[in-house]
């Protein structure tokens, strides 16, 4: 049974279809976050064949990375337009599949996948524990899952958590309306390493990603100044320096 935030979240997504590619393009923020999100996955996932289950896989932004015949690709999603959105663009191909599902009971058997690929997802699990679980179950011995995750120390995350969050409730507070959005969780690297330990993964890399140094709204406002920047510091995704990243992406092994 779908809770109320899970239908929120679908909701939220199905809406979102017909549009959610051009996330990806232009030059502002959101593209330039979104996109190296994308880099630093396929830079994770390697020379590994096998296998791939995208699990969230929306409109199937991942789909041109593994459409060669090395791969067998399964994309899951909890919202039917985004599947429709996958079908519609990669239904003719032999090596790719499509359906509605969730992370936290995902319908194949053990072992079944070499690679998993969860992206924007475990941030709103009601269950972010148990779709890790779920993860493990489904990789082979030695596959591996790359998850990304927001950054709790990113201090554009905390500036507008803490700043322009509160601002907006006393701005709507005065002019009236609703609150729009959906909440999420953020996670810190050790925390969630910890879990997927606890759970069997051999942890391996961890990337961050997104460089957002100026906060919101310069960011919405001035893209020809930040984006420049963020791809500056993109160069430190593993340094000392990876704590400014406002999300990072942890790879693990099952053993």
């Amino acid at each position: 049974m779908e809770s109320g935030k899970e239908k929120k979240v679908v909701k939220k997504f199905n809406d979102e279809a017909p549009r959610y590619d051009n996330r990806y393009k232009g030059m502002n923020s959101t593209a330039h976050s979104f996109n190296m999100r994308r880099q630093r996955v396929f830079e994770l996932v390697g020379d590994k064949k096998g296998k791939v289950l995208d699990v969230g896989c929306g409109p199937g932004v991942m789909v041109d990375g593994f459409k060669a015949k090395d791969y067998d690709f399964y994309g899951v999603d909890l919202a039917q337009d985004m599947i429709d959105k996958c079908l519609e663009k990669y239904g003719n191909l032999d090596n790719v599949h499509f359906s509605v599902g969730r992370v936290e009971k995902i319908g194949f058997p053990d072992g079944f996948f070499d690679i998993i690929i969860c992206m924007g997802v475990v941030e709103y699990l009601d269950d972010d524990y148990g779709a890790l679980k779920e993860m493990y179950r489904v990789l082979r011995p030695g596959g591996v899952a790359i998850i990304t995750l927001p950054n709790k120390k990113s201090p554009y995350r905390i500036w507008n958590k803490f700043v322009i969050k509160n601002l907006s409730k006393v701005v709507k507070m005065f002019l009236g309306g609703e609150r729009h959005g959906l909440d999420h969780r953020e996670y810190r690297e050790e925390e969630y390493k910890e879990s997927m330990q606890n759970i069997g993964f051999r942890v391996g890399d961890t990337f961050y990603y997104n460089f957002q140094i100026l906060p919101f709204p310069i960011d919405k406002y001035l893209p020809f100044l930040t984006v420049p920047i963020s791809k500056f510091f993109e160069k430190f995704y593993k340094g000392n320096l990876r704590w400014l990243g406002t999300g990072f992406i942890v790879s693990g092994v099952k053993k």
